[in-house]
Order: C-alpha cells, then structure tokens, then sequence
C-alpha cells in the first residue's frame, strides 16, 4: 500500500511538471500583457527569403482613432522581423498588436502575437522566414486600442506583396552577433484555435 502511494505521488508530481513545462508563460499577466518577442511556428517547407528584403505596410485608421503609420516586414537570417511605427497614438498606453488570419476588413484569429506597442513603437521577430509568412496569406496587423479596451480596434494593416505595399530588394548581408532574448509570455491558445484577445 506504501508503494502504491508513493508511485501515485510520483506520478502526480511528473505529470504536473509535464504540464507546468508546457503551459509555461501559456497566459499574460493582466498586469503586464506584453507579447512575446519571439514566436515558435512549425516549420513550413516554402524557400528562405533573401537576407535584407522587406515589405512596408501602411496602417489605416479605424474606429475614428486617428491612428496610421508603417509596419515594416523584413528577413533577417530566415526569421521575420516585424517593426511599428504607429502614428497619432495615445501616450503612454500599452496597445495590444497582433498579426491575425484573414484581412482588415475580415479579421480572423491570431496567428502571431507580436510586442504590444507603447508610445507607437514596437519590434518583435517571428520565427518564420518572409517568404513563408508570405505563403500564408491573407494575413493583417491590427493593433488595439488597449489591454483593457481590446476589442476596440484602432488601425489595420493588410499584408500584401503588390498595391499598397512597397518591397525592397536584399541588401549585402552584414555579420550578425547572436543576441540572447528572454521571451516573454505567449497568450493562452482558446478552444476554438486562435488566441484570445
């Protein structure tokens, strides 16, 4: 009977640790709801984008915010590096930002969560390569309003490769340093496949 006890609580203990190890950082904390800098996706077998192309997006206002501004989309070392500038934005507020399936005008769920935006500014690098972001398109960059007022939407941005959008050839690619990051919470995954915000 001892025995049987002991292996039940082992067996508890490494479950639980199964689980904690996999739902690790799986919820932002409301009072810090800062996406993660870098996002893990299963690979997908499209060709690595040339180093140092990129594609500008322009943002359109939404809901009467007033906001606009670029996000910029470029391949570095087949990861993609995606940068906001939003303009006209509150100061100081946190604006929750998000790349989602479908288009601005047909939002689906996240696909990519992305650094929330303070003061119109963000950086965040998506472990897939451009071209591979590309193949998965329609895909848009919303940003909201605020953690709090998430479901108001203040300015969107369809990614796209022709109108509207402009692309730049690959430049000569510099050596890199690697650099160390601590990624920071991944939203929770929702039961119907996207994440929920």
């Amino acid at each position: 009977m001892k025995n049987t006890m002991i292996i039940v609580a082992a067996i508890v203990v490494v479950v639980g640790a199964v689980l904690i190890f996999m739902n690790r950082g799986a919820s932002p904390s409301p009072a810090n709801p800062v996406a993660p800098q870098s996002v893990q996706q299963p690979a997908v077998s499209a060709p690595a984008s040339p180093a140092g192309r990129s594609i500008t997006l322009m943002f359109n206002a939404q809901n009467n915010s007033g906001e606009g501004g670029t996000a910029v989309l470029s391949d570095e070392n087949g990861k993609t590096k995606v940068v906001l500038n939003i303009t006209d934005q509150p100061a100081n507020v946190l604006q929750p930002a998000h790349i989602h399936t479908g288009s601005c005008a047909n939002l689906g769920g996240v696909k990519y969560p992305l650094t929330f935006p303070m003061n119109g500014k963000s950086e965040t690098t998506i472990d897939v390569s451009l071209d591979q972001l590309l193949t998965q398109l329609p895909l848009a960059i919303n940003v909201h309003k605020s953690a709090s007022e998430i479901t108001v939407y203040t300015a969107c941005a369809d990614i796209m490769t022709t109108s509207g959008a402009t692309s730049t050839p690959p430049a000569p690619t510099p050596v890199q340093q690697p650099q160390a990051s601590t990624p920071a919470p991944s939203p929770a995954p929702s039961t119907s496949g996207g994440y929920n915000y």
